[in-house]
């Protein structure tokens, strides 16, 4: 065998071996970061916002590694998309002080994941029914917190219906358990099984950013 062809084949195989072991620490780091809010939010000892909001940041580093990777219009759009998540979350999580600039920034996010999936059959569909839902929310006098909340569970939902038309198994199930973090703030909002749903949407949230980042990582997003 050649010697550029086995050079070509030990640095193919230390890079494949780099990025199991960039994946299976990214995925131990973020098991530690769940454990650790579960025991905090379930048993009240400690404050876990900082501990939340890692998840959120170790999800942006990872999603450049993964541009680094491979470069692609499509990769930088989730890169792009994790560092307004991050942004969201600060909002939200991290200092919970301007709600609406947070779910604005989502609504935001779901948009922009849905012009990653780029999905021809619901589009039209999708569009129309954001502006539906906007313009009625808001001629209906819904503030403009409440609009953006339309505007991003529409789209989260049309990202669930896309990529399971679109057959993306791992994105698929990490925006089902999106959308379920979304239904867990809106069951909290009017007490509904409360006390469990004042903590349940992190149990969903967390492992959900987790597997949007592996389908990625899987290349599904092509």
């Amino acid at each position: 065998m050649p010697k550029t062809c086995i050079h070509v084949l030990r640095a193919f195989t230390l890079r494949l071996l780099y990025n199991l072991v960039m994946k299976k620490l990214f995925l131990a780091l973020q098991a530690l970061i769940y454990a650790a809010l579960i025991l905090g939010d379930f048993s009240g000892r400690f404050p876990t916002g900082a501990i939340k909001f890692s998840c959120i940041i170790l999800c942006a580093l990872y999603s450049l590694y993964l541009l680094g990777n491979k470069a692609g219009f499509r990769r930088l759009l989730f890169a792009f998309i994790r560092l307004l998540t991050v942004g969201g979350d600060y909002f939200l999580t991290l200092t919970g002080r301007n709600y609406l600039a947070g779910v604005m920034l989502f609504a935001a996010i779901e948009v922009l994941y849905g012009l990653m999936l780029f999905n021809r059959r619901t589009l039209l569909w999708r569009i129309g029914v954001t502006i539906v839902i906007a313009a009625g929310m808001r001629l209906m006098g819904y503030d403009l917190l409440y609009v953006f909340s339309g505007v991003s569970l529409v789209n989260l939902s049309f990202n669930v219906i896309d990529t399971a038309m679109l057959k993306k198994p791992l994105l698929f199930r990490g925006f089902v358990l999106f959308l379920l973090c979304d239904v867990s703030v809106g069951m909290n909002t009017l007490n509904i099984l409360a006390p469990f749903t004042a903590y349940s949407p992190w149990v969903f949230y967390l492992p959900s950013q987790v597997l949007l980042c592996l389908g990625v990582s899987n290349h599904e997003e092509e």
